[in-house]
C-alpha cells in the first residue's frame, strides 16, 4: 500500500481517551479507511491523501518525540471520528423523518386518489345505465344527491344499530383498533349532527337517540382505555419483537407482527387525535380522551418495566453485583437501536422514541445515584467501574444522537462524586495499611528508632506503596470528568 493510503487507514484508525499506546488503540467502532474507500471518488481520494500527506510531514518536520505526537495523533482521529458519526446520525435521523413523513404523505394521497376513481366509475355505470346525454345535468345532479342521502341514511341506521347490538364492543375485545376508530368517528359525528339539528329545532325529540349515545360514551371509553392498555403492556416489547424479525427473502413475504401492527394502528390514531381539529374522541363535556401526555406516560411505563423484569431480571442490587450489573446495562445500546428503527416510522406526530429514551435515561441514572449515596459505602473499585460505565454511557448517548432528548450534564455530577468516594477510599485504605505496618514494627520490639524522638522507623512494604501511587496517579485518567 503507497504511504498515503497507508496514512489515511492510519488516520481512520480510532483509540481510547487516555494517551494509550499505538498498540493499545481499538478500531472495531470506527470505519476503516477500506471499508470507507469504494463510496468516495477519484477527486475524494486524491484530497485525502493530500491531507494525511500534509498532516504526518507537518509532524515528521518537527523535533517532538514520536512517543508523543503519535497518541496525540490517535487522538485527534478519534475526536473528528466521533463528531463526524454524530453528524452523520443526526442528519441521518433527519433525513429518516422526512421519508417517513413523504411516505405518509403518499399513502393519503393514494387512498384519496384510489377513492376518486372508485367515485368516478360509479358515476360512469350510473350514467351509461340511465342512457342519457350531457344535458341532463341538472337531472343526474339531484339524482346523485338523493343517492348520497340514501347512503348516508342506511349507513346512520347500520353503525346505530351495530352500536346498540354490543357489535362495538366485540371490535374493542378483538383489538381491530382501527376498524373501531373509524366506526367511532362515524358515529361522533352523527351525534354531533342530531344535536345541531335539535339545536336549530328545539320542538324535536331527542330522547330517542339517547340510548345510542350513551352507549357510545361507554364504548368509547372502553375503547380509549384498551389503546392505553396497549401502550402500558406490550407497546415496547411489540417493537423489540418487530426489530428481532429476520428481514424478508426475495421474492418472499414476512408475515405481520401482531403486536405491532395493532401498536401501528394504536400509533395512527392517536397522532389523529392529537393534530388539532381532527380529534373526535371526547366525553360528553367535550375533554379529549386521548392526550399527548397520557401516551407518553403509558408507554414511558412500559419500558421502565421491561428494563427491570426483562433486561436486568435476576440482578436486582447494583451495589452487591456491581461488575455483572454494569455490564447488563450496556444492554441500552443495542436496545435503542431496535428501538429507534421501529419507533421513529410510526409516527412524524408522535415521538414516542423520544419517551422511550427519556424512560431508560432515568432508570440509568437512578442507578447510578446509589453508587454515590453515602450509605450505600460502595468500595473503591466498584466506583472506579462505574465510572468508567458513566463515561461509556455518555459516549454512546452522544454517538448514537440520544443526547437530544435527554440531558446528560447531570452524569458530570455522578463521575466526579464517584471520583472524590474513589480516592478517599483509597487514602483510608492506605491509612489502615500504614497503621497496620506501624503496629507489626512496634510488636516486633526490634525495629529501629530515630534519634531525636526513639519512635519505630520502618519503610513497610515497598511494592504495596508503589501500586497505591501508581493507582492514585492514574486515576485521573482512569475517571474521565468533563
Amino acid at each position: 500500500m503507497p504511504q498515503s493510503d497507508k496514512g489515511a487507514a492510519f488516520a481512520m484508525r480510532s483509540a481510547h481517551q487516555s494517551s494509550a499506546a499505538p498498540n493499545e488503540v481499538d478500531s472495531s467502532h470506527f470505519y476503516t479507511a477500506d471499508e470507507l474507500w469504494p463510496y468516495l471518488t477519484d477527486a475524494d481520494r486524491i484530497v485525502l491523501r493530500e491531507e494525511v500527506s500534509t498532516a504526518i510531514n507537518h509532524e515528521l518536520a518537527h523535533g517532538e518525540d514520536l512517543g508523543l505526537v503519535i497518541p496525540r495523533l490517535l487522538r485527534s482521529c478519534v475526536s473528528e471520528a466521533q463528531e463526524l458519526r454524530r453528524a452523520i446520525k443526526s442528519l441521518a435521523s433527519s433525513q429518516t423523518l422526512e421519508g417517513h413523513r413523504a411516505v405518509q404523505i403518499i399513502k393519503e394521497g393514494s387512498k384519496r386518489i384510489e377513492h376518486l376513481r372508485e367515485v368516478f366509475v360509479k358515476q360512469g355505470n350510473i350514467i351509461s345505465q340511465m342512457d342519457v346525454t350531457s344535458g341532463s345535468y341538472e337531472q343526474l345532479r339531484k339524482l346523485h344527491h338523493l343517492r348520497r342521502n340514501v347512503a348516508s341514511v342506511i349507513d346512520w341506521v347500520e353503525l346505530l344499530n351495530e352500536l346498540r347490538h354490543t357489535n362495538m364492543y366485540e371490535l374493542v375485545e378483538r383489538r381491530q383498533f382501527a376498524e373501531a376508530y373509524r366506526k367511532l368517528c362515524r358515529l361522533q359525528f352523527i351525534r354531533r349532527t342530531v344535536e345541531k339539528e335539535f339545536h336549530s329545532h328545539p320542538n324535536e325529540q331527542k330522547s330517542s337517540y339517547d340510548p345510542y349515545f350513551e352507549k357510545l360514551y361507554a364504548v368509547q371509553t372502553m375503547f380509549v382505555e384498551s389503546v392505553y392498555k396497549l401502550f402500558r403492556e406490550c407497546s415496547v416489547h411489540a417493537a423489540i419483537q418487530k426489530a428481532l424479525e429476520d428481514p424478508p427473502r426475495p421474492g418472499g413475504v414476512t408475515p405481520p407482527v401482531p403486536g405491532f401492527t395493532q401498536l401501528e394502528e394504536c400509533v395512527q390514531l392517536c397522532a389523529d387525535e392529537i393534530t388539532e381539529g381532527k380529534g373526535c374522541l371526547h366525553s360528553s363535556d367535550g375533554t379529549p380522551l386521548i392526550t399527548e401526555d397520557r401516551v407518553f406516560q403509558e408507554i414511558a411505563s412500559c419500558s421502565r418495566k421491561m428494563w427491570t423484569e426483562d433486561v436486568m431480571a435476576e440482578l436486582t442490587d447494583p451495589i452487591a453485583n456491581s461488575s455483572a450489573y454494569l455490564e447488563r446495562m450496556k444492554k441500552i445500546s443495542p436496545l435503542l437501536l431496535a428501538l429507534e428503527l421501529t419507533l421513529v416510522p410510526l409516527s412524524t406526530k408522535l415521538s414516542l422514541f423520544s419517551a422511550v429514551v427519556v424512560a431508560l435515561h432515568g432508570e440509568i441514572v437512578k442507578v447510578l445515584e446509589r453508587f454515590t449515596a453515602p450509605e450505600a459505602e460502595v468500595e473503591a473499585n466498584n466506583l472506579i467501574a462505574a465510572s468508567e460505565f458513566v463515561q461509556w454511557y455518555k459516549e454512546m448517548m452522544r454517538d448514537g444522537n440520544y443526547s437530544s432528548f435527554v440531558d446528560i450534564t447531570a452524569l458530570d455530577k455522578l463521575s466526579a462524586s464517584m471520583t472524590v468516594g474513589t480516592v478517599d477510599g483509597l487514602m483510608s485504605h492506605l491509612v489502615q495499611l500504614c497503621t497496620a505496618c506501624a503496629k507489626t514494627a512496634l510488636r516486633e520490639g526490634n525495629a529501629a528508632r530515630g534519634k531525636q524522638h526513639k519512635l519505630p522507623m520502618t519503610n513497610g512494604p515497598k511494592d504495596m506503596f508503589a501500586v497505591l501511587q501508581q493507582t492514585l496517579g492514574g486515576l485521573s485518567s482512569a475517571i474521565d470528568v468533563d
